[in-house]
């Protein structure tokens, strides 16, 4: 595109101007430059048309949408955290349903056993009266059995006889410092023995038992017709010769 300066006419075709001027010289653009300055970018000022009452109202209107927008969704959270609460106490009365359930069951099936303790209580007042009447059983079988075996060979017994349980004796020798089995009874025997000697031996084997204490010879006397000897004597019983069946039955 071919551009002209601005001033007087060009030449005609003879190409002199009629006047005798001289024609100014004349400029010719390049294409391109010419687009880049018509079409190229311009720095207009842009002048400030809105009024500032409107401009402080839009600004408002987005702070009170900002912050409707923010009360919207503090509503949601609460709700949401008002459920999860509500849930959670659901869940937590319904836990509650089952352990008083489990309780009210518990305590029916309690009521079934509240004549066991009362029971218990009989059999041990049972087991101590069991024991109070029977706990001085002596093992008699054993304690005949065991007679026949230690009497001497020169030595009979006529009567035996045996009184179970302690007896209240006087108290005698007090200042003594020798100390005493309690007594589980007391026995008696009434004999012959063909020497003196046998009654001695007799009375010394019945102390060497752990069944006996306090072994004493009450009386002896001699025939003098068969030369034999006739003696009775007494001892106390340990309780070494206590059968202990009914003592073991309370522990």
């Amino acid at each position: 595109m071919t551009l002209y300066a601005s001033g007087p006419r060009p030449p005609d075709a003879g190409g002199e101007d009629p006047t005798g001027a001289t024609s100014p010289a004349v400029g010719l653009l390049a294409p391109q430059e010419g687009l880049h300055q018509i079409l190229g970018p311009r720095n207009f000022p842009a002048p400030e048309l809105m009024p500032p009452s409107i401009v402080r109202r839009r600004a408002v209107g987005a702070a009170k949408r900002r912050v409707l927008l923010a009360a919207i969704g503090l509503v949601g959270l609460m709700l949401l955290l008002f459920g999860f609460a509500r849930m959670q106490l659901s869940q937590a009365q319904n836990q509650l349903a089952v352990a008083q359930q489990s309780l009210r069951e518990a305590e029916a099936a309690k009521a079934e056993y509240d004549d066991v303790p009362t029971v218990y209580a009989a059999v041990d007042a049972a087991r101590a009266e069991l024991s109070q009447a029977m706990g001085n059983e002596v093992q008699v079988a054993r304690i005949i059995s065991d007679l026949a075996g230690i009497l001497p060979l020169d030595v009979s017994l006529s009567t035996v006889s045996l009184v179970a349980g302690a007896e209240e004796k006087p108290a005698t020798n007090a200042t003594t410092d020798e100390v005493l089995e309690p007594l589980a009874g007391s026995m008696s025997f009434s004999g012959e023995a063909r020497s003196f000697d046998d009654v001695s031996i007799w009375i010394e084997t019945l102390r060497a038992q752990p069944d006996y204490q306090n072994v004493i010879l009450t009386e002896v006397s001699r025939d003098l017709t068969t030369g034999t000897y006739t003696f009775s004597n007494t001892a106390e019983l340990t309780e070494q010769a206590l059968s202990g069946r009914y003592v073991e039955a309370t522990q």
